[in-house]
């Protein structure tokens, strides 16, 4: 049966740091993972890494329009229109 365990690594060697349940000389598979990458794994694909922007600024206007466009629950011919509306403002596609 599967077991996950914390362990820090000290002077060359893995020292558990939680109770296993194993018999002496027992060999098993180690599986190291970040803190980061633990907590991927263990939600999936809930978690996506967010692009970074680039030091692109926010245009409010934009997500303004955005906002009302989804509030409203306008989708395809409905956003085109709405982005019309917003004529002058660089709305992302």
């Amino acid at each position: 049966m599967p077991q996950s365990v914390r362990a820090v690594y000290d002077n060359g060697a893995l020292r558990l740091l939680d109770e296993v349940q194993l018999t002496e000389g027992q060999q098993v598979y180690v599986e190291i993972l970040s803190e980061k990458e633990r907590v991927r794994a263990a939600l999936g694909d809930l978690v996506t890494d967010i692009p970074d922007p680039g030091g692109e600024e926010i245009d409010e206007a934009a997500l303004r329009c955005l906002k009302r466009s989804s509030r409203n629950g306008a989708v395809g011919f409905e956003l085109v229109l709405l982005r019309q509306q917003c004529a002058g403002v660089a709305l992302p596609q």
